[in-house]
């Protein structure tokens, strides 16, 4: 009788061995879940914040290349087109409208916002967008 109580002692001792390894195995798993959880709250505020960018150097060039615009109305408008559709998505924002006699090129630079706050990293926005300067003549 002795041996069968053996056996099955040391049979419980081997099922019993993996406690609390559910628990290490969940704190693990649920630390990679948060950090690609954060990956892609991070690509999604980037892509929102390059997509008003896009949006507002189209606007500008727009309004800077028409005939009798000003590089300075290309700007304004840019500016006004980033505080409607992503007024604090943006850092670090700047606009460049140049205007020439045969190209209108608009320039918007800055970074994303950074969803967790990691020192070093920056997530760079950068769209350029260019277009012939209407020359039409006044009618007479």
């Amino acid at each position: 009788m002795g041996s069968p109580s053996r056996a099955r002692q040391h049979l419980r001792s081997r099922l019993c061995g993996d406690r609390g390894s559910v628990t290490t195995e969940t704190v693990g798993y649920t630390v990679i879940f948060l950090l690609a959880l954060t990956v892609i709250v991070q690509a999604a505020v980037w892509s929102l914040a390059d997509q008003s960018a896009r949006h507002a150097a189209k606007e500008a060039l727009q309004a800077a290349r028409v005939y009798g615009a000003t590089a300075e109305s290309g700007r304004s408008e840019a500016a006004e087109v980033l505080a409607e559709t992503n007024p604090a998505g943006i850092d670090d924002i700047q606009i460049t409208v140049e205007r020439g006699p045969v190209t209108t090129t608009v320039t918007i630079t800055g970074t994303a916002n950074r969803v967790v706050p990691v020192p070093g990293l920056t997530v760079p926005i950068g769209v350029r967008v260019q277009a012939p300067t209407e020359d039409v003549p006044p009618v007479s």
